[in-house]
């Protein structure tokens, strides 16, 4: 939720308002609310004419007169054809003098640090609606003209919602029948506000929060107990003494695959950035050889990243989590490659493990398509961090997927955001995910 702190008027902001007061302006209008992803202190407001990093600009859809001073702006900024999210770091208020040019009128930050707008996935909406409380000197010389065109306003919202249930036909999903408001499914209402409930499905969607520096009690018996309360999907830890921002990729992912099968309620974790570099296939030198390290045979179970090379990452897990809260669980990998084509598979006891590009992107990008099937087991489906928020895939890293590319290869994600590949003799970034309940 956004928290915006106190509106504060700009240097131009001001010499309009001196203008307005006196008279010279007549009638100016607010224009438009921007958001930004710019990141400003309250101290850099007043001197700012326009905002960085823009991201949304909407038509207030309120303006409502609060004393002879003042007025009050309002508008929703709505997801619903966002491609890309960001952080909401600032909004901007915008006017127009009579014959005019646009001004930044006011500007404010918002407070929290944590208020993420998700790019749309079609299948709900994201909206937040900032009320601007702004000094205009005299308020009956402030045009108060808005274009409700394509949207509905707040004031047509607020109608709509205070419309009274008195019929059997109902709104808002409730009726009255028979002398009683009744939810949908008949059931008499209580008069609850209804909640977000506690489960892996209701909390499987981006919010970004900060959970802490520390993993608690309260966490981990949160995870056991599978309400998830206060845990959602894109919510991290920052381990500032491993210098790790442990994030949440997904709930209760792997929950009854296995042949042994995995029971415990579970978090995926997948870290912001890979806290070290790796080789698929380590060389004396510790750096790219030609030569015989640039091989895929015997699949990723044959490598010495999967032999050694996540001992690393499972040793920060447990220390950050504690050996008891990272689980480990059974997969299935492959153990047999020639010539860049996997076709063998066995179960394994594992705690930390490379991505598959299905994990990462949905879908094959530059892996095998040839028995495929043998190098993805029961990693064959995307994370819903990474569905959700896709920012998050690229980090400026180059980093390792197990995929197997071709004989010599094996996946990864550019640094550039591209689906990429590398012989295994490559230094690249080492991004696992394990699991916590």
């Amino acid at each position: 939720m956004a928290s915006l702190g106190t509106l504060m008027l700009t240097k131009a902001g001001s010499a309009m308002l001196a203008k307005i007061i006196s008279g010279e302006i007549s009638k100016p209008k607010f224009t438009k609310i921007v958001s930004s992803s710019h990141e400003y202190t309250e101290d850099e407001l007043a001197s700012l004419t326009d905002l960085e990093d823009k991201q949304q600009s909407i038509e207030p859809t309120e303006i409502t007169v609060v004393n002879s001073t003042s007025v009050q702006v309002g508008g929703i900024f709505s997801n619903a054809k966002l491609t890309t999210g960001y952080n909401l770091k600032a909004i901007g208020l915008y006017m127009t003098p009579d014959g005019g040019d646009e001004t930044l009128y006011a500007a404010c930050i918002e407070t929290t640090g944590s208020c993420f707008i998700p790019a749309n996935n079609s299948v709900s909406e994201t909206a937040i609606t900032p009320y601007l409380l702004t000094t205009v000197g005299d308020s009956t010389n402030v045009s108060l003209e808005i274009n409700p065109a394509g949207t509905v306003t707040v004031e047509q919202f607020k109608g709509h919602t205070n419309t009274a249930i008195t019929s059997e036909s109902g709104i808002h999903g409730m009726r009255y029948v028979d002398g009683q408001i009744q939810v949908s499914d008949g059931s008499v209402w209580n008069g609850a506000t209804p909640a977000i409930l506690n489960n892996a499905g209701s909390h499987n969607r981006f919010r970004g929060k900060k959970l802490g520096t520390s993993f608690t009690t309260d966490q981990a018996a949160a995870i056991s107990a599978q309400t998830f309360k206060d845990e959602f999907l894109g919510d991290y830890w920052d381990d500032t003494a491993q210098s790790v921002k442990w994030r949440v990729a997904d709930l209760n992912k792997f929950l009854h695959r296995g042949d042994t099968e995995l029971t415990k309620p579970h978090l995926v974790i997948v870290p912001d950035a890979g806290p070290y570099n790796g080789q698929m296939h380590t060389t004396t030198s510790g750096g790219y050889e030609a030569g015989s390290a640039n091989t895929t045979d015997g699949g990723y179970t044959a490598t010495d990243m999967y032999k050694t090379g996540l001992a690393k990452i499972i040793t920060m897990a447990q220390n950050f989590f504690g050996s008891d809260h990272v689980l480990s669980h059974r997969s299935l990998l492959d153990n047999a490659c020639a010539n860049g084509i996997q076709n063998g598979w066995a179960w394994y006891d594992v705690i930390a493990q490379l991505l598959t590009e299905e994990q990462v992107y949905g879908t094959r990008e530059w892996s095998q398509y040839t028995q495929n099937g043998y190098g993805a087991g029961i990693d064959y489906d995307q994370f819903e961090l990474f569905r959700q928020a896709p920012e998050f895939i690229c980090n400026r890293q180059f980093w390792w997927l197990r995929s197997v590319r071709s004989a010599s290869a094996f996946c990864g994600v550019g640094a550039s955001g591209d689906a990429a590949h590398g012989t295994a003799s490559y230094v690249l970034a080492v991004r696992p995910f394990f699991l916590i309940g």
